[in-house]
């Protein structure tokens, strides 16, 4: 089993999101508790990671982008989905790791965002 930790990264001049990832969950456990006495880091969501699930682009709505660094441009790697809506309900946390996984589309959302 394996299991994340996704995590915003507050400092004075910009925040930025992180994933991480655990084989065991002795390791996630100890990260978890590391990261949560951290007054930077504000933990998004945690958990086991879950099956991959399709998605239907065309259902997705509401978009939120978090995690934009200009100074990262015009990659923007450290970007993600923090909300969206699938067909008319907030999505949740299993469809958001799959929508997180499609760099495209995150990449897609942060110049909709911007311009």
């Amino acid at each position: 089993m394996k299991f994340k930790i996704n995590v915003i990264i507050e400092r004075e001049e910009f925040s930025e999101g992180r994933t991480f990832r655990f084989k065991t969950e002795k390791s996630y456990k100890r990260w978890l508790a590391k990261i949560s006495s951290n007054p930077t880091l504000r933990i998004f969501s945690h958990g086991k990671v879950s099956k991959k699930i399709k998605l239907d682009y065309s259902q997705i709505e509401n978009v939120e982008v978090d995690g934009i660094d200009t100074r990262d441009y015009p990659k923007f790697c450290d970007a993600f989905i923090s909300y969206a809506d699938y067909k008319g309900k907030p999505m949740t946390e299993s469809q958001l790791d799959t929508l997180n996984d499609d760099g495209s589309f995150i990449h897609e959302q942060v110049w909709k965002r911007l311009y």
